[in-house]
């Protein structure tokens, strides 16, 4: 049969507020906002092409890493979400924007995790994922 996934919890290395790896905030927690295509692009970054509502209002996005583990899979995998913010926009035009977000978090939050293994991981964004390698 196939090997059995589990989730491994990321040691805090720091009891500080700053631990490695992306914040656990949520998508939910924003505006609506859909991913088209993921991609990887220079070391440690992501490229993703996504579509929203507005044209008013200055629009932010940051990666999540809300469950803060990662999946023991070949090769591992873990699973980002993507954060929309800024103020409410009245605006109803629908916008395309190819964003290219750091990834070098996960790298760090990985070494912490796995120190004696090399560096590949799946980074799932909803239905899209690519291979991140460091």
């Amino acid at each position: 049969g196939a090997p059995q996934e589990q989730a491994v919890e990321v040691p805090v290395v720091d009891p500080e507020p700053l631990t490695v790896g992306l914040p656990p905030c949520r998508a939910a927690d924003g505006h609506a906002t859909t991913i088209e295509s993921v991609a990887p692009t220079t070391e440690g970054r992501l490229s993703l092409r996504v579509t929203y509502r507005g044209g008013c209002t200055a629009h932010e996005f940051r990666l999540c890493w809300p469950e803060r583990s990662f999946v023991d899979a070949t090769p591992p995998r873990a699973s980002l979400e993507l954060l929309h913010t800024g103020p409410e926009d009245s605006c109803d035009a629908m916008w395309f924007d190819e964003l290219e977000l750091d990834v070098r978090p996960m790298a760090e939050a990985w070494r912490a995790a796995y120190p004696d293994r090399s560096g590949e991981l799946v980074l799932q964004l909803g239905d899209h994922s690519t291979i991140y390698r460091f």
